[in-house]
């Protein structure tokens, strides 16, 4: 009898551990939730009211501060922060399931510098947090340091853009400017930066 119980409730105790282990792998399926993770929400009705077509522009202040857009795609909503600062317009994409939950954040700089910034986050349907990209770990080489570098070699930046890192090559600042050395001729300078070291990989000018 009582060895009956003491099998029974150790057949319990193994039960419950593969259950707590099995509850531990589904959770490592999942990155670790930040809490200041952005979160949105998209009201489907608020924007076929508003609709023309398939979007419409929800705020506009003057072309020189900020805009926000709504569109709809095949099976997305999407909804566009543009703000500008300086020669840079900031982006903000941010997308959304059907139902109007979030499905995946992104940023990005147009104008002088013409990349992808920050973190990419994309959601499942029940907005917890599958994968986040961190773009700033392949460039500690920073865009302020960049333009820096730049002035101690006398370019003028004119387009700058992140490749990020693959399993071929290292994450490249690519730019392109004015050779100001030579003030009378109009030079073009292609220049590649290593996105983590700042050494210089390459470095062409095109008369």
């Amino acid at each position: 009898m009582i060895q009956n119980i003491i099998n029974k409730v150790f057949l319990l105790l193994i039960l419950l551990l593969i259950l707590s282990c099995h509850k531990k792998a589904d959770e490592n399926q999942y990155p670790e939730q930040e809490e200041d993770i952005p979160t949105d929400w998209f009201d489907v009705e608020e924007f076929w009211s508003h609709a023309t077509g398939n979007s419409y522009t929800f705020l506009f202040e003057n072309s020189d501060t900020i805009r926000i857009d709504m569109s709809w795609y095949p099976n997305t909503y999407r909804k566009q922060i543009q703000i500008k600062e300086g020669e840079t317009v900031i982006q903000q994409d941010i997308s959304f399931y059907p139902c109007g939950k979030i499905k995946f954040i992104m940023q990005e700089w147009n104008g002088l510098f013409d990349s992808f910034f920050g973190k990419f986050y994309s959601f499942d349907q029940t907005g917890r947090v599958i994968e986040i990209k961190d773009m700033e770990e392949s460039f500690p080489f920073t865009k302020e340091q960049v333009l820096s570098l730049l002035k101690e070699m006398n370019v003028e930046l004119e387009y700058a853009y992140r490749f990020p890192e693959n399993s071929d090559k290292p994450p490249v600042w690519q730019i392109i400017g004015k050779d100001l050395s030579h003030l009378e001729k109009s030079n073009t300078r292609y220049i590649n930066i290593h996105g983590q070291t700042g050494i210089i990989l390459k470095d062409t000018i095109i008369k």
